[in-house]
């Protein structure tokens, strides 16, 4: 005699209705604008993050460098002091809900 499992699979179709509008030419050329700015903003931002490194490891633990006697680039240690919701959450559910708050905001999300 042989073991085997048995998977049950439910699936539950949503349907929901949202507005809509159709787009003219004109707003077809801004989305892709968008796509396009967005995809440079992307790039560049992880070119800034790759020179970043680049200089952190030049200055190593020194907090300025200098170039033609001028200060060319300075860095210093900063801290920022955080709250870990979900601890919080557990240790202090009144306390969490209490102080949560909810933020509306609307997301473009560009196919």
């Amino acid at each position: 005699m042989s073991n085997a499992k048995v998977v049950n699979k439910v699936v539950q179709e949503v349907q929901f209705e949202r507005s809509a509008v159709v787009l003219d030419k004109d707003t077809q050329a801004i989305i892709n604008e968008f796509v396009a700015t967005r995809d440079m903003l992307n790039s560049l931002e992880k070119t800034k993050k790759d020179l970043e490194a680049q200089i952190k490891a030049v200055l190593g633990d020194a907090e300025v460098g200098i170039v033609d006697g001028e200060i060319r680039i300075e860095q210093s240690k900063r801290s920022r002091t955080g709250v870990d919701s979900k601890k919080l959450a557990l240790a202090f559910p009144e306390a969490y809900e209490a102080t949560q708050t909810t933020t509306d905001y609307v997301v473009l999300v560009v196919k």
